[in-house]
Order: structure tokens, then sequence, then C-alpha cells
């Protein structure tokens, strides 16, 4: 009988060694730390294992283990050396599956006789799990890193837990190493509002801002549009905020454009209809004036040629008829040109043909205008004068048509940087908010076109029953070498 045996023996005879070896349900087992023969095992190992006792006393440990003699031997010498050993590795069960186990080993001695006294802890679902969770991190973090979005991961402190590239490039003017850095210090001089944003993601809220202006260390400016919203730990208590941020200033230039784009044609179609209006106003002139008076002469001319032999008497009259409408179409045709283009614009300058204008309402006892200018220039530029003109005239027209006013004033200021023109009316005003449905809508808007192609603006101030005022301002320098223009 060998030594082994023998021990081996002993120990089963020993009631206090049954006791607390083999019936522990933990996993033991006792190997020789020579030769590695299993010496013992308990119920639990046969339970785990498969095998039955006699079987399991007839395997060395390199049987059931997944490593080779050499580690096994470096193991050894290790757990001979300090006394102890914690090792992982694979253990194989009779069935031949493999499962991954702890085996912690202790050096003692029995009988004169070196062992490893093993107990030996299956982890194969903790390992999957851990491997599981590792893989996890690892795809967050490649997540967090790759994404094309602005993002940063951040502690309860504040600190940088994980950042995309982007947040680097975006945000972090391209400093690289800012994993634990805390979030004030690589971003400085953050607005209030953004501080009481962290500080209510950190309480639990999640707060979204559409748009927003980030200040470089450079000065520059940059529209974005962001988020904070907390992130929480496996026992859900809030661990830190997660900040994603998207930048808008391209977007916000696009959205510029398209928007004076929009304005633009709004003020195209606006200029178009007012030239069609001039038109249908011109067509109107020439069918129901000019039309009828020439008509008219055609007919007395044919009477005068009736008459030269049948009734030479009643030619002189007739031809007084065909002078006077003659001489009326004439006037109509200064009345339509004087409408196009005021002659008294040209010859004399833009005053006299305001005032002139001012004349005409008052002769026709349409209106009693009063008209004042203030340090007026003689002539100003083609583009400006064409302007200021039509701007009193649609006023003036207006008023009469809508507002129902006695009187009115056009008070015009020759300004260091532009012309400012007051027109007031004692009518019955109107609601500003209503003005789009409102029939005098047209007329105010044809005002406002004309002064913004200028680089103008207007201002309006109406009430209910307590007339208008009308504040144009058209600017000088930038239009005193504009070309002239007609509308």
């Amino acid at each position: 009988m060998s030594v082994t045996t023998t021990l081996a023996e002993v120990l089963r005879n020993e009631t206090i060694y049954n006791e607390i070896f083999r019936k522990n349900p933990s996993i033991k087992m006792l190997v020789d730390a020579i030769s590695g023969e299993i010496i013992d095992v308990n119920n639990a190992s046969l339970d785990y294992y498969g095998y039955s006792y006699s079987e399991f006393c007839n395997l060395n440990i390199l049987d059931i283990n997944s490593i080779d003699a050499d580690e096994y031997q470096k193991r050894k010498d290790e757990i001979r050396r300090d006394g102890v050993g914690r090792y992982r590795c694979r253990h194989e069960l009779a069935d031949g599956e493999l499962r991954k186990v702890e085996v912690y080993t202790a050096l003692i001695n029995l009988h004169g006789t070196d062992l490893f006294y093993s107990i030996i802890t299956d982890i194969s679902d903790q390992v999957d799990a851990e491997e599981k969770l590792k893989f996890g991190e690892q795809l967050f973090n490649q997540f967090m890193t790759k994404t094309p979005v602005t993002l940063a991961m951040l502690d309860n402190d504040m600190n940088y837990l994980l950042t995309s590239e982007r947040w680097i490039q975006d945000i972090a003017s391209g400093e690289t190493e800012i994993i634990g850095r805390n979030h004030y210090d690589v971003i400085k001089n953050q607005p209030p509002h953004w501080v009481d944003a962290y500080q209510r993601g950190l309480k639990g809220h999640s707060e979204k801002f559409e748009q927003d202006i980030l200040i470089r260390p450079s000065g520059k400016l940059d529209w974005i549009r962001w988020e904070v919203s907390p992130w929480y730990t496996s026992d859900h208590k809030i661990g830190g905020i997660i900040l994603f941020v998207e930048m808008i200033t391209q977007r916000k230039k696009v959205d510029e454009i398209s928007n004076r784009l929009i304005e633009q044609r709004s003020r195209m179609a606006a200029k178009v209809e007012t030239i069609e209006e001039e038109r249908r106003n011109i067509a109107r002139e020439l069918h129901d004036g000019l039309g009828q008076l020439l008509t008219a002469a055609h007919l007395n001319l044919d009477l005068v040629e009736q008459n030269l032999e049948s009734n030479p008497d009643k030619i002189k009259e007739d031809l007084r008829r065909v002078k006077a409408l003659i001489t009326t179409t004439i006037q109509e045709v200064r009345n339509i040109s004087q409408n196009l283009r005021p002659a008294v614009l040209d010859d004399f300058g833009l005053v006299p043909a305001i005032r002139n204008l001012c004349d005409d309402f008052r002769r026709t006892g349409s209106l009693n205008v009063q008209f004042s200018e203030y340090e007026m220039k003689e002539h100003y530029s083609p583009a400006i004068e064409i302007v200021v003109f039509r701007v009193c005239q649609e006023a003036l027209n207006n008023i009469v048509r809508h507002a129902e006013a006695s009187e009115a004033s056009i008070d015009i200021y020759n300004r260091e940087s532009h012309i400012l023109i007051v027109i007031q009316d004692n009518g019955q005003g109107f609601d500003l908010a209503k003005i789009s449905q409102s029939k005098t809508g047209t007329g105010l808007m044809n005002i406002k076109e004309r002064a913004e192609l200028l680089g103008g603006s207007v201002q309006i101030e109406s009430q209910i029953n307590n007339g208008t005022e009308i504040i144009i301002e058209i600017p000088l320098k930038q239009n005193e070498q504009s070309q002239p223009f007609e509308q």
C-alpha cells in the first residue's frame, strides 16, 4: 500500500475530518503537492464533476484542469513559495463539458505529507456576465467616441467620463486629453443659464435649448442647439449628465439666406403688382380719356367732310369743336405724362414737385393739404427724388380713397444722413393689427416697398377715429450715386 493510499484511508477514518470536509457544501479536494494526484474529494465535488469517488481518486489534477503541465508547475511553485494561490481556469466535467472555475489553494501538511487544499467555485455565469458587461462597455465607448454626434458624458462632479470625437473637435477646441478633467476647466466662462441647466440635469430634469450661442476662446460666435439629460446607475441613482450639442451656424445662415430670398420675392411680387396696377391705370386713362376724345374728334371731322358742300357755314362750328377736342386731348396726354414722370420734378426739383402735387389736391377740393419743407436741397439723385415723390403721391391718394379725412399735411426734412418725411391726416384711422385684411393695405405696402428699395424704413401710427401718421426715412449717402429708375 502506497503512502498516498494510506493517507487517504487515514483521512477517511477520521470522524472530524469527514464532518468538516466531506459534508461541506463547497466543492473541495486534496491534491498531492508533488505528483498532482487527487487524494480526496468531498461530496459536493462528486455532484459537480459527475465522477464516482473511486474514479476521482484515480485522476490527476491535470486530467480535469485545462492548463498544461508547465503552467501547472509554475502555479505549484508559487503556492509552495507563498503558501496560498488563487487562479482562474477551466475544469472538465465527466461528461466533457468545460466550466469556468476559480480555484483557491492553500498548502497544508497532513501526517507529514504536503497537500494542496483547494476550494473550487464555478464562475461560468459570472465570467459570462463580466464578458458581456465588458463588451457592452466597449461597445458603448465605441459608440460614444465614434458617433458623428457631439456628445459628452460627465459624472456628478462635472468631470468627463466619455466624449465623442466630434465633442473634442467642436466644443473642446481640439483638446484630446480631457477625460477626468472638469467641464468648467475645459470650457471657460460658461453663461449662467448653462450652469443652471447642468444643475437641473443633476437633479433629474432634462433641458433643451433650440437656439443658443457658443463663444469660442477666439471670440468667434457659433449658433448651437443643445440638450442636457441625467444618466442613472444600476441602483437607479443619478450618476451624472449627458450633454448633446448640434452646431447649427450653417443652418442659421441658410435660413437667413432663405428668408432674405423669400422677402426679396415678396418685394418683387409687390413691385410687379405696383407696375401692373400703374399699367392698368394708364390703359384705363388711354381708353376712357384719350380714346373717347380721339373718337369724338374723328366723328366731328366726319361732319366737317359731310358739310363741305351741303352746309359750308356749319364747317367753322365743327372745326371749333375738333380744335377744342384736340386741345383737351393734348392736356390729357400731359396729365398722363405727369403721372408717369412729373416734368416739374426734372425741371425744378423735388420740393416744387411735391408742392405742386399738394396744390393739385387742394384745387380739386378732395383734400386740404399743407406742405412744409426744412433745409431741403434743390436736387437729389433721380432715384431718391422719384421715390420720395411717389411715396407722397401714394400717401395722399390713400388718404383720399380710404381715410375720409378733410385735412392732411406733409413735412419733409433734410437730415445729415437721410430725408425724413412725416405725413399726417385727420381721418378715421385704422387698426394696425388688421392692416393685412384692410383695403388700405395695398397702398401702405406700396409705400413700404418703395422706401425699402432704397434701404429706407416706414413707421405707421394710427388710432380709430384719431387719424394716421406715417414716418418715412430715406438714407442719402448710399443712394446719392444711384442710377435713375422709374416706378
